[in-house]
């Protein structure tokens, strides 16, 4: 963010220390207290279900609204996805639905399985390269190359990952092994 130089830009983390703990979310915020960019962690804001719900408070109730990841990944600009160690990655799966560009650390399965089959992203090392900052700053600039970009990517998506994909393949799976499955899948159309 700091290379990138965009004033009215801001670095949203909308997750909860999770997997990772307590210890890499301090980590986090000592980081980006020292860089002096704009951020901000709305992770209290953000749960599976969009509510108000009412806080105790000194002066009484509190009143505070609480969204989705849907709704953070429809107001990002870009989803940044900087992970050595990930599943199949269902953030990837969510910004390409959302048509976002995506920024991300190549992790094993990403190397594994989803890069051969031509999504673009800008693939980011360990370290912020002039590069990858070009890539941005060009998305940011040209709208039509990021709407074409996202589009494709959507296609993908709906080629690769879709329940239509993973009915097929299970179809597939389950011809071979001689398994006529009685219920729960219903005959394509």
């Amino acid at each position: 963010m700091k290379k990138l130089d965009e004033p009215k830009a801001i670095f949203i983390i909308s997750g909860h220390a999770g997997d990772e703990g307590g210890d890499y979310l301090k980590k986090i915020k000592t980081l980006l207290g020292i860089s002096k960019i704009r951020y901000k962690f709305v992770g209290k804001y953000v749960n599976s279900k969009r509510r108000i719900i009412q806080l105790p408070s000194n002066n009484g109730p509190v009143r505070r609204r609480v969204y989705t990841m849907w709704d953070a990944y429809r107001n990002s600009d870009f989803i940044l996805y900087p992970t050595k160690i990930e599943g199949f990655g269902n953030q990837f799966i969510e910004a390409v639905y959302f048509k976002k560009p995506i920024i991300l650390t190549p992790y094993p399965v990403y190397e594994r399985d989803i890069n051969s089959k031509g999504f673009e992203v800008i693939k980011m090392g360990d370290k912020v390269t002039t590069v990858v900052i070009k890539k941005v700053k060009e998305l940011i600039d040209n709208p039509e190359k990021r709407l074409a970009m996202v589009e494709k990517n959507f296609e993908l998506g709906e080629k690769y990952m879709s329940y239509g994909w993973v009915e097929k393949k299970l179809r597939r799976i389950f011809k071979e092994m001689n398994f006529e499955p009685t219920m729960g899948i219903e005959p394509m159309t």
